[in-house]
């Protein structure tokens, strides 16, 4: 997915809190070489309108992407888009600080490493933050993704993730906030922030205007193929421990209530649920029906 200016604007704030001066001694590490979906002259503007104090890159020393190899029409599309080192450098980063990790070196990433498989113990506790903006989803054994990167981030680092919830024939996976909330929470690491990100998809210029930030817990059904929904979460490792699995949280509250719920207590909550959704969302439930309904017509009926 790369970082538009969307999740430039997620990052922000973050970034804002430590200072861009503060970042020049630390490494950062992305699982993937990010496609910029923006020029030099955008990220600027983009900058000054958020306030943020970015450092000016000599213009012999502005790299432009050599990503975007997968897209039709690239090089005319994104010839001015800039790569993500002239982006992490413009933040606050040195250069020899910011690194790239991926399974193929087709976008000429620093380190060529298959995240299925076990990372080499000389990346343990080496970065500062570690960004997945849209790698994890292509990423097989998740189990072994995510101990490789909570082993590559340093003690007092974060691990930030921009995910997609609800993207048809893209990756192996869509993803839940509950996923990342318990694998963080039962490895040691304390959340910074976890929320879906709701964003315009057909209006190309509604998508570069604005997006929602919805509390996981408030998120009801995806709004596709008006909306997309990712998930964005930022988490700090506060200490180093071997890799725990975990339980769903959902169902281990469960468990440790013993709630045994009956038949009459299920039809109950989703009539109130239904209730809820037509109070709330009308318009938008009436199209999803429709959405439905159209899909359904078109799908094959078996009986088992």
């Amino acid at each position: 997915m790369g970082i538009q200016l969307r999740e430039l604007s997620l990052l922000l704030p973050f970034f804002n809190k430590i200072g861009s001066k503060n970042l020049k001694n630390k490494k950062i590490l992305t699982l993937g070489v990010q496609d910029c979906y923006f020029s030099y002259e955008e990220c600027v503007n983009f900058f000054k309108k958020n306030q943020y104090n970015y450092y000016q890159i000599d213009k012999s020393e502005i790299l432009l992407t050599t990503g975007f190899n997968w897209a039709e029409n690239s090089l005319y599309n994104h010839k001015n888009f800039i790569h993500q080192i002239t982006l992490f450098r413009m933040l606050g980063f040195e250069k020899n600080n910011i690194y790239s990790l991926d399974a193929s070196n087709y976008e000429e990433c620093t380190f060529e490493v298959d995240l299925n498989t076990s990372i080499d113990t000389s990346q343990y506790n080496q970065y500062d933050f570690i960004l997945d903006f849209g790698t994890f989803e292509h990423i097989f054994s998740l189990k072994n993704a995510f101990e490789n990167i909570i082993k590559t981030c340093k003690v007092g680092g974060y691990i930030i993730h921009h995910s997609p919830i609800d993207f048809i024939n893209h990756g192996y996976y869509n993803f839940n906030a509950e996923l990342f909330e318990d694998v963080y929470e039962i490895n040691n690491l304390t959340r910074n922030e976890s929320c879906y990100i709701i964003s315009p998809n057909i209006d190309d210029k509604k998508r570069k205007s604005y997006f929602y930030k919805i509390n996981p817990n408030d998120f009801i059904f995806s709004m596709q193929p008006n909306y997309i929904s990712f998930y964005y979460g930022i988490f700090m490792k506060t200490v180093d421990s071997s890799f725990k699995i975990p339980q769903q949280g959902y169902y281990k509250t469960k468990w440790s209530q013993q709630i045994f719920h009956k038949k009459e207590k299920n039809i109950n909550f989703l009539k109130e649920t239904l209730l809820f959704i037509l109070k709330k969302y009308p318009f938008e439930f009436i199209y999803k029906l429709y959405l439905t309904r159209r899909m359904i017509s078109k799908a094959k009926f078996f009986v088992i």
